[in-house]
């Protein structure tokens, strides 16, 4: 899954913009997701901006107000160079749609397309007259990941920490001290869409409670799983809350899990090899990624010393990468030779035209 951050998207429109036409003189912003791509470059380039309907109707966006030229001179009172951008062109349904808009106004401008993302089908379609990524499928983005409706339907959601706040005494199997308190609780997050699996930490037994506080939100969702039906996998590895979702997670075939906790997003994502998004860092986490430093540990080694350190001998992760520096460099010493090199950076490619 490719993933892009907001981080990621702001420093491919700063590249992107040195590369763009010098002529545009306004940009316009498909809404939703559009108007942000579209407020970055105007910014950049000290252009004045608007939206699609903004563009049909004459109107252009400038502190809140009507931008207006020189001296009360009407901006669109001549033709203008306009560039009209999306965040991402995948399949080109929304861009033919506003192309239609613009072509049935018979507007006098001479106006170009953009995406900062787009397909190869959208590359190879000339789809767009600038792009500055080619993103293959399937792919998310930070800014929409949580309202994107066929990808919630393929997702475990963890219930505590995303959708509820973390439940005292939710992860114990018995006694009262294990029963979930939760009706009185305001939702953190209401999915906009059904989510495929709901995973719960709390026992069987408040099955109940939950889909009826559940309902109540108007959550909605295809399964909730709550403990008890994965107790023994979960006790046996003595992890409860990581290995239980773990395995539903591996078992549903979901594409992604959303979780609070960083070190559990950490710790799913290397026990079974699949992205989780930690909604609380705002990262997708891969394996690979460490939980105490927040960042990827590039070197195949120290990944595999530190996966067997913490799992057997269950040292925090951040001792296990000291030791490992430690054995790197008496190897190199011993040996005449450099330590392992790292793993070549992978992250998003630069701007391709």
């Amino acid at each position: 899954m490719n993933y892009r951050s907001v981080s990621d998207l702001n420093d491919l429109v700063v590249r992107w913009a040195r590369v763009l036409p010098g002529d545009i003189e306004l940009v316009v912003g498909i809404p939703r997701s559009g108007l942000l791509v579209a407020n970055l470059l105007s910014m950049y380039l000290n252009l004045p901006m608007t939206d699609v309907d903004g563009l049909l109707s004459g109107r252009v966006l400038r502190s809140g107000a009507r931008y207006r030229g020189d001296r009360g001179g009407v901006f669109f009172g001549r033709s203008r160079k306009v560039l009209i951008v999306d965040d991402s062109v995948s399949y080109g349904g929304q861009m033919a749609k506003v192309r239609g808009e613009i072509a049935a106004a018979d507007l006098p401008h001479s106006i170009q397309y953009g995406a900062v993302y787009i397909s190869p089908e959208a590359r190879d379609e000339r789809l767009v007259d600038h792009f500055g990524e080619v993103l293959p499928r399937p792919r998310v983005f930070e800014w929409n990941l949580m309202h994107h409706e066929s990808l919630l339907a393929r997702c475990c959601v963890s219930l505590e920490g995303v959708v509820c706040p973390p439940l005292p005494g939710a992860t114990g199997r018995d006694g009262e001290g294990s029963r979930m308190r939760i009706q009185g609780m305001k939702p953190v997050w209401v999915p906009d869409y059904p989510v495929g699996c709901l995973i719960s930490t709390a026992p069987d037994a408040d099955r109940a409670e939950t889909a009826a506080w559940l309902a109540s939100h108007g959550v909605e969702y295809t399964r909730l799983v709550m403990r008890g039906e994965n107790e023994g996998w979960s006790e046996r590895q003595g992890e409860k809350d990581v290995w239980y979702k773990a395995e539903i997670y591996e078992s549903s075939g979901a594409d992604l899990l959303l979780e609070g906790s960083l070190d559990v997003s950490c710790r799913v994502a290397a026990l079974i090899g699949k992205p989780v998004y930690c909604i609380t860092t705002r990262e997708m986490i891969r394996p690979g990624m460490s939980s105490t430093e927040g960042r990827r540990i590039r070197s195949p080694l120290a990944w595999w010393a530190v996966q067997r350190y913490h799992r057997t001998v269950r040292i925090p992760r951040l001792a296990a990468r000291r030791l490992v520096s430690r054995l790197r460099r008496h190897a190199s010493r011993e040996k005449g030779r450099p330590p392992f090199p790292a793993e070549p950076d992978t992250g998003p490619k630069g701007v391709e035209g």
